[in-house]
């Protein structure tokens, strides 16, 4: 046999050796994978016992080992001395829950005028005033229950008022709103009990049906 293919011998030989440890350790990994939210599992009722615990899941990927991750509300020696660092050999870690953002408050409603800026509103920035008659979610659409509202909503010249448009969405100016649309407007704060007036931060609105 010429040394030609004995180093094609040998390549093949190496290539072939490498590609079952890859194998093997694929099948390992995903064995793991597996295994673990079995483990998760088995301790659901005894990690979720422990005071402060919110939720609890499993991570792998990333160059990580397969391991298991309890979400607590807060961060403490006390819940960290509470949680077993290990559990039949995975590791687990612990992390505060991630806290949202509260959603922006919205009126959903009919548009009962439009009124063009004033002088004063123009100086302040402003292009505009729509009367929204609807239902006001102070925590945004399905966060919160509904409260019937009519304001005042002024529409910064800064916010850009669209329709959807297929899948997309159309920019128009206020001028192309009219009484009778339906208006989603986001709003910049929670208007209190009984004012009048909101200033949105974004305005979508519909035609009538």
């Amino acid at each position: 046999m010429s040394w030609k293919l004995w180093i094609v011998v040998g390549v093949a030989v190496v290539f072939m050796v490498g590609v079952g440890m890859a194998a093997r350790a694929l099948v390992m990994d995903v064995s793991r994978n597996v295994r673990v939210a079995d483990v998760l599992k088995d301790h659901d009722a005894e990690l979720r016992s422990i005071p402060g615990v919110q939720s609890l899941g499993t991570h792998s990927g990333g160059g990580e080992p397969a391991h298991i991750v309890v979400y607590v509300d807060k961060l403490t020696p006390v819940v960290r001395a509470a949680v077993p660092a290990t559990l039949d050999g995975y590791r687990v870690d612990v992390e505060e829950e991630p806290v949202l953002p509260p959603s922006p408050p919205l009126l959903v409603g009919r548009v009962k005028s439009v009124a063009t800026a004033t002088p004063a509103h123009t100086a302040a920035g402003i292009a505009g005033v729509l009367t929204i008659e609807g239902d006001l979610y102070k925590g945004g659409s399905g966060t919160s229950e509904a409260t019937p509202r009519t304001l005042d909503v002024r529409v910064p010249a800064a916010v850009r008022v669209w329709r959807p448009r297929g899948e997309g969405k159309e920019f128009i100016s206020l001028g192309d709103v009219h009484v009778g649309d339906t208006a989603n407007a986001t709003l910049m704060a929670v208007p209190k009990a009984g004012a009048r007036r909101a200033t949105a931060a974004d305005l979508e609105v519909y035609e009538p049906l």
